[in-house]
């Protein structure tokens, strides 16, 4: 591209002026009827106007031509800062206004998409920070907090405000975790320590890693919530405290009838069949407790096969409760089930929810005594489906509702019938692998009892042509 100076630029302008009065004046007497002496002064007079017109027009241009040329050369200064300055092609522009402006429109554009990549970034990295398990605080070197997500402000019991950048002092309201972030920036190292953190004192372990950038200093502090920890720890105890008491019984009555039989008793055929007897029920009592753990590990391990289908919920009840009519009829207890004309269709796993299904009717019948009543239902929701399963046992303290599904738990000991508090808790597991609920409800002691489960709406359009 052709350069043009400022200077060969004015003096074009003021040649132009100036000709053109020139030419005017010319033209304007040209037309006047003058005599050849009045027309020669006039020329004349007209012309040294051009002149002073030429002049006066030549300073003016010049001088706006100077400030022209200094607001040039200030957009080009400012272009040079914006990104893209080391660019060769970048600097290569016509002298003047409209080039300096066109190098920073093109700057500018460098910079609007840096700050939308910007922007971007961000919304990733509070995304991230939103969703992370542990608790994240970046403090710069000012020790103002510059990022909070929830987990640390749940754990500090405080809220972050990146308009009032505070301290970390009167963010954490924690002198430790203050003095933990100024060891780290002294010794250049990361520094971590069990705190017990906020107004309720929640254990966390945190963590400080100073981190040095060019012209920066910024501390990251990750905060651990150990409460989870240690309650996954403590139900871990209580799981393996559980399962030894509960093995430790049969094991122990299978030891004692052995060592009877052993010691004579063998002898008499009355009583070593009566003892075998008894060996043959802690056997058994052994051989579903080992069975239920292991189910129970499946199921929570996710390694339980999942195959929901369209079936008729009715079906299904029917099915599990004639299976132990059996059982209900030697208890001398009224059973009733789902008629043969009612169908409500439900997307489940049929044998998970057939489990379900046994375990609540044989916990029915187990806990009511003869002359009483076990009646299995289902209905069909706008939202899915629905069972219960009701009986006039001995009912359930409302205190202990809300613990029936817990592994191991026995609301009543005394007459747990030799259970292993197992049952209840894989029912919730499998209901929960469908997405439904499972309670109970109970007025009181000797007042029976209704287990509800709730099923979601399947998939209708996996619905059979029949419509079950």
């Amino acid at each position: 591209m052709r350069r043009i100076s400022l200077s060969s630029l004015t003096l074009r302008l003021a040649g132009i002026v100036a000709t053109g009065l020139s030419g005017l004046a010319v033209a304007i007497v040209a037309q006047l009827p003058l005599t050849d002496a009045d027309g020669g002064r006039v020329l004349i007079m007209a012309l040294v106007a051009g002149v002073i017109t030429a002049g006066a027009a030549t300073l003016v241009v010049r001088r706006e031509s100077r400030r022209v040329a200094l607001a040039a050369d200030r957009l080009r200064q400012i272009a040079r800062r914006l990104p893209g300055a080391d660019r060769e092609d970048s600097l290569d522009v016509g002298v003047g206004v409209a080039g300096a402006v066109g190098e920073v429109g093109r700057r500018a554009e460098a910079v609007g998409a840096q700050l939308l990549r910007l922007d971007a970034e961000r919304a990733q990295l509070r995304a991230v920070l939103a969703h992370m398990a542990d608790g994240v605080v970046i403090v710069d070197e000012e020790e103002r907090v510059v990022v909070a997500n929830p987990v640390a402000e749940r754990l500090l019991a405080t809220r972050a405000d990146p308009e009032l950048r505070r301290t970390l002092a009167d963010f954490a309201r924690d002198h430790e975790v203050v003095g933990l972030v100024r060891t780290a920036r002294l010794r250049g190292e990361a520094q971590s320590r069990v705190l017990d953190l906020g107004v309720r004192a929640e254990r966390a372990r945190v963590v400080v890693a100073p981190v040095q950038e060019p012209g920066s200093e910024w501390v990251v502090v990750l905060l651990h919530d150990l409460a989870s920890v240690e309650a996954a720890d403590r139900m871990r105890r209580e799981f393996v405290a559980n399962v030894s008491h509960e093995l430790r019984n049969p094991i122990s009555s299978l030891k004692a009838l052995a060592e009877t039989l052993l010691a004579g008793a063998a002898d008499d055929p009355a009583v070593r069949d009566g003892f075998l007897g008894r060996i043959e029920g802690e056997s058994d009592r052994l051989a579903q407790m080992v069975e239920e753990l292991l189910e129970l590990a499946r199921i929570e391990a996710g390694q339980e096969r999942f195959e929901p289908q369209w079936c008729d919920l009715a079906e299904i009840v029917r099915t599990a409760a004639e299976r132990l009519r059996p059982q209900a009829e030697r208890a001398k207890l009224e059973f009733r089930a789902p008629g043969e004309e009612q169908r409500v269709a439900a997307f489940v796993d049929a044998d998970m929810l057939d489990h379900t299904v046994t375990n609540l009717l044989h916990n029915a019948i187990k806990f009511t005594g003869p002359g009483g009543r076990v009646e299995a239902g289902v209905t069909s929701r706008d939202s899915g489906a629905a069972l219960s399963v009701e009986d006039t046992g001995i009912g359930i303290v409302e205190e202990n509702l809300g613990r029936l599904f817990e592994r191991f738990y026995k609301a009543d000991r005394s007459r747990s019938g030799g259970g292993t508090g197992l049952g209840l808790a894989i029912a919730k597991h499998l209901v929960g692998r469908h997405g439904g609920r499972i309670w109970a409800e109970s007025v009181g002691p000797g007042q029976g009892s209704t287990f509800f489960v709730e099923l979601p709406e399947g998939k209708k359009e996996d619905l059979p042509e029949s419509g079950l």
